[in-house]
């Protein structure tokens, strides 16, 4: 557990999250999906069962260098971050992140919190590269990633479909030595 405090003063806390928090991760992602367009799901949110988001959360949690965090403000999960890895030998070198925040704690220094969490646990893991997508339509998502080191390595064109408009995503990536 790892504590920082943010532009307004407050703490946010940083744990890895396990299947006792599945009830709590469902309500957060159906919440956050319907604040933003940003995501890979909108406002329908996550179709799992507790059930399912506890065998999700598990398995992550089994998986060697991978990892779902949350983000706590008093309690209060206020945004999630992922950590993703193969075991192949020859991809095992690099991540894929993702992360989200809460509308009502944007602005404050939730994202640039969770991505200083995230890269340390990569460099902590040994990673060498970490890479995400982001819709070329975020900028304030883009901006972030560009404040830690962030590339723009390509442009998935219509990556994503939402109510009939098709956007783009930059991949964007992170050397770390």
């Amino acid at each position: 557990m790892k504590k920082e405090t943010l532009k307004n003063k407050s703490e946010i806390t940083f744990r890895e999250l396990d299947s006792q928090d599945a009830e709590k991760v469902l309500n957060y992602l159906n919440k956050v999906g319907g604040e933003t367009d940003f995501l890979t799901f909108g406002k329908e949110g996550i179709s799992y069962t507790i059930e399912q988001e506890k065998v999700v959360l598990r398995n992550m949690k089994e998986t060697e260098r991978s990892y779902m965090i949350g983000g706590y403000i008093n309690k209060n999960l206020v945004t999630i971050g992922s950590i993703t890895s193969s075991s192949k030998k020859r991809l095992k070198h690099k991540a894929d992140i993702g992360i989200s925040v809460l509308k009502d704690y944007w602005n404050i220094g939730v994202g640039s919190q969770m991505m200083e969490y995230l890269i340390s646990l990569c460099k902590k893991n040994n990673f060498k590269k970490v890479d995400l997508l982001v819709y070329e339509n975020n900028e304030k998502a883009i901006k972030l990633y560009e404040k830690f080191g962030f590339i723009k390595e390509g442009l998935l064109s219509r990556d994503v479909l939402i109510e009939g408009t098709f956007y783009s995503s930059y991949h964007m990536g992170l050397k770390i030595d």
